[in-house]
């Protein structure tokens, strides 16, 4: 049995947050968690520099790999030590393709590398990013075994005997600041050789979590202590290291969403309040802007309308006309010349077509989606595309610039004619852009109508609270001066409420209301949570919401951690509640709550039990001791093969006591009789 991770990141990429390569850390690594064989597998690049510093620094093999950015999604390309030079020179060229394209399709790997089944395939198969299913596809027999992203899912994969060969790797970044990942996988092969390391993962019964073959159980701790994919109850007496456990386990492993002791309990309800109330006003801005979003750039445009001006000239436009036809039987020989009275051509910038080739050059630069984009429309045919659009355009701006040029001669043929001619001419006027400002002011102001009506807009259950956002018209200069923040005058504007185009320009025209919050004046949300009664929660349902809202949040990671819930809350809110969520999260991720509960550790129905024991060595200094175990066995056991019985652990735990327990059981008969 040998243990491995072929997924370690030893140089900072455009891809990777920035990091700095520590050799110690990776040497570190290899030691304390006792690994046999180790890939390098950088982002879409191979530095053999670095790869040679590491190779020389530990002393198990060390396999030269990349992991590449194929069709959108991550896989992992593993060689033997064979020919670094080759496999160097085919990596730059990956490199030079990702620099460019942002992107490697499956044609430009296989011509890059060849004969792909001469290389261990590892994609991310449950894992973030994926490799689409078309390129599996595209890999055939060459791809078998795959990535997960924790050991729920391993074990998953693993049960399922259509499916592939699942593995758990690290992942890490190998700087100074990177804590040890306890993620690697068991091989059950007797040396270290790439292609029988290769060929064992065809099988995936011959992968494991653990070095004792235990298909539900993975390591948690570098003693190697186990623990379920499913729920573990962590039990143990006061300061006997469940604390501790959970934050070893917290240490060694990547995406944990830990839920400490006392993390929920409100010791000052003043301060508690204010942070309360803070979140939630940081949640409704975040709501808020995301809701007005497309609001936001209704008012920019409007923003921009010169509507106040085209009215003037508008007027000035049809009083000139009107004179020009009372006098029209008095006109000299200059006003009869056509050019006179004549307008001038109207033209607009076409910002579509412009939309359109700079969407056409999108589509041709995708990068990382191009093999999505070629699958339904070849660069040919874009190329094609774009430049029957480049011949529209130039046509469109031979006509604007046709438009200007006669446009100056109309102006000052006018101007010359009406030097010499006692009549006036008839003012200039472009109607097609005064049509477009009128619509697009009624449209803003329709669009105003909607949005100050009062409306429930969002209703999402947490647990047994609701939250709920509401948008409601601004009620008066009061609130308005809230919105805003801003000391100032706010009355005038607020009296123009009704009138949306004229409410714009009034708050527009205050220096102390920013350009970026207009779009804030015109409605409120209301963010409110509340409990299932409809009403808002009191000072002890907030620490229920805060744990819902953790437990909601939790799905996003990998693992979950809790330390002593019941600390907290009640027991009939942990049963009804809390147990339930729990054990669902524990579908999708392994779940770890430390209890002394008896509610918690009867109503969830754990899949395993660690029990914690502290002793003192002979200097004095605390040793911990993990005992495990199936929820039903009778012996729970540690690493060194040492038993304590279950029935016990939980008694004295989770009942205070065999006599505890037998007492309070009496008693509660004795009630019940006597009900009867």
């Amino acid at each position: 049995m040998i243990k491995i991770d072929f997924h370690i990141h030893s140089v900072s990429s455009s891809v990777d947050s920035a990091f700095e390569f520590s050799i110690d850390k990776i040497i570190e690594y290899v030691k304390e968690k006792k690994i046999n064989a180790i890939a390098i597998t950088n982002h879409n690049l191979f530095d053999k520099t670095n790869f040679e510093l590491i190779r020389t620094g530990v002393s198990i093999p060390v396999y030269p790999g990349i992991e590449i950015t194929l069709e959108s999604g991550h896989i992992l390309l593993i060689s033997n030590n064979v020919d670094i030079d080759d496999f160097n020179t085919k990596c730059s060229k990956i490199k030079n393709e990702f620099d460019i394209n942002k992107n490697i399709t499956f044609e430009f790997l296989e011509s890059t590398f060849g004969d792909l089944s001469n290389y261990l395939l590892i994609p991310h198969y449950d894992k973030k990013p994926k490799i689409p299913s078309a390129t599996l596809d595209k890999l055939g027999f060459n791809f078998y075994c795959g990535e997960v992203a924790n050991s729920k899912k391993f074990v998953r994969l693993q049960k399922d005997n259509k499916s592939i060969t699942p593995l758990f790797f690290s992942d890490m970044r190998m700087s100074n600041e990177s804590k040890l990942s306890a993620q690697q996988t068991y091989v059950d092969v007797d040396n270290v050789d790439f292609g029988t390391i290769k060929e064992a993962l065809r099988d995936k019964n011959k992968v494991y979590l653990n070095k004792f073959k235990k298909k539900d159980l993975f390591p948690i701790l570098d003693d190697g202590t186990l623990a379920s994919t499913g729920v573990n109850l962590i039990f143990g007496k006061r300061s006997t290291g469940k604390t501790h456990t959970l934050d070893c386990i917290y240490d060694n492993f990547v995406d944990v969403k830990y839920i400490r002791q006392f993390e929920l309990i409100e010791s000052n309800k003043e301060k508690a309040e204010q942070e309360f109330d803070s979140e939630i006003a940081k949640q409704r801005t975040l709501f808020a802007d995301d809701y007005l979003k497309e609001f936001k750039e209704a008012v920019k445009s409007a923003c921009l309308l010169n509507f106040h001006d085209f009215e003037i000239a508008a007027d000035s436009y049809v009083m000139s006309l009107l004179a020009f036809a009372i006098d029209s039987d008095k006109l000299d020989s200059f006003a009869k010349v056509p050019i006179f009275s004549e307008q001038e051509f109207e033209f607009t910038k076409d910002q579509k077509i412009v939309k359109l080739i700079d969407s056409v050059i999108e589509l041709m630069n995708a990068d990382v989606y191009s093999s999505i984009v070629e699958k339904y429309i070849s660069k040919d045919r874009l190329f094609e595309l774009l430049c029957e659009l480049n011949d529209k355009y130039i046509e469109n701006r031979t006509m604007d610039l046709k438009c200007r040029v006669s446009n100056e001669l109309i102006v000052q043929i006018k101007k010359d004619l009406s030097i010499e001619s006692s009549q006036d001419s008839v003012k200039s006027f472009n109607v097609t852009e005064y049509t477009k400002q009128v619509i697009e002011k009624r449209c803003f102001e329709s669009v105003c109508k909607v949005i100050e009506t009062s409306k429930e807009i969002q209703n999402q259950p947490v647990g047994r609270f609701n939250v709920v956002a509401c948008r409601n018209p601004i009620a008066s200069a009061s609130d308005l001066q809230r919105i805003v923040s801003r000391q100032g005058e706010y009355r005038s504007s607020f009296d123009l409420y009704n009138h949306p185009f004229e409410y714009l320009k009034s708050l527009k025209s205050k220096s102390y209301i920013s350009d970026d919050i207009l779009y804030k004046c015109f409605v409120q949300i209301d963010y409110r949570v509340l409990n299932e009664n409809g009403y808002p929660v009191s000072g002890g349902e907030r620490a229920e919401f805060n744990l819902e809202n953790k437990l909601a949040d939790a799905e996003n990671y990998e693992m979950l951690l809790i330390d002593e819930p019941e600390s907290s809350f009640d027991n009939i809110f942990l049963r009804k509640d809390i147990s339930t969520k729990l054990f669902e999260l524990s579908k999708k991720m392994p779940v770890f709550v430390s209890t002394h509960n008896s509610v918690i550790g009867g109503s969830l129905n754990s899949n395993y039990i660690l029990y914690t024991n502290m002793s003192r060595n002979d200097d004095g200094k605390p040793v911990f001791s993990i005992y495990g175990g199936l929820r039903e066995t009778k012996q729970l056991a540690d690493i060194a093969g040492n038993t304590t019985d279950n029935y016990f652990v939980l008694m004295d735990c989770l009942e205070g006591g065999e006599d505890s327990y037998g007492e309070r059981n009496q008693s509660y008969k004795n009630l019940k009789n006597w009900i009867q």
